[in-house]
C-alpha cells in the first residue's frame, strides 16, 4: 500500500503506486503536454529549420510527425503513471488505462479520470490525496 509521504516529483512522474486528485492529474497532464509540444517544436526547428508539423504542405511534414511521436515517447511513462494513480483514486485498477485506447469506451474512461470524485477514505491503493 502506498502512503501519502510519497509526494515528490519522482514519485508523481514515475511511480504507479498511490493516488492523486483530479486537479493534480489535470494540471500535471497539462504541463506534460506543454513541455512535450515545446520540445517537439524545438527538435523540429533544429532538424528542419521550421516546425513542419504545423504545416501540412511542408515537404518535411511526415518526418516532423515522426519526430513529434519520438519526442512524445519520452512522456509515455509519466503519463501512464499519472493515469494509473488517478484511477487508483477512484478505486479502480491502474490497468483501466488500457480502456483509453478503445474507441468510444475511451470517452467513459476520460470521464472517470476528469470528472469522478476520488474515494473519501483509505482504499486498496492508499490514503486519499491531500
Amino acid at each position: 500500500q502506498a502512503s501519502t509521504d510519497n509526494a515528490g516529483l519522482s514519485w508523481l512522474l514515475f511511480s504507479f503506486e498511490g493516488r492523486i486528485a483530479r486537479m493534480q492529474y489535470f494540471l500535471s497532464m497539462l504541463v506534460i503536454g506543454l513541455i512535450n509540444g515545446a520540445l517537439s517544436s524545438v527538435a523540429q526547428l533544429a532538424l528542419y529549420g521550421e516546425v513542419a508539423s504545423w504545416n501540412v504542405y511542408s515537404a518535411n511534414y511526415a518526418s516532423a510527425a515522426m519526430t513529434s511521436m519520438l519526442v512524445g515517447l519520452i512522456f509515455m511513462w509519466p503519463g501512464l503513471a499519472l493515469t494509473a494513480k488517478r484511477f487508483h483514486d477512484t478505486g479502480r485498477s491502474g490497468h483501466w488505462f488500457w480502456l483509453l485506447i478503445v474507441p468510444f469506451v475511451n470517452i467513459y474512461a476520460a470521464i472517470v479520470l476528469y470528472f469522478f470524485a476520488g474515494d473519501d477514505g483509505v482504499n486498496l491503493y492508499g490514503e486519499p490525496p491531500q
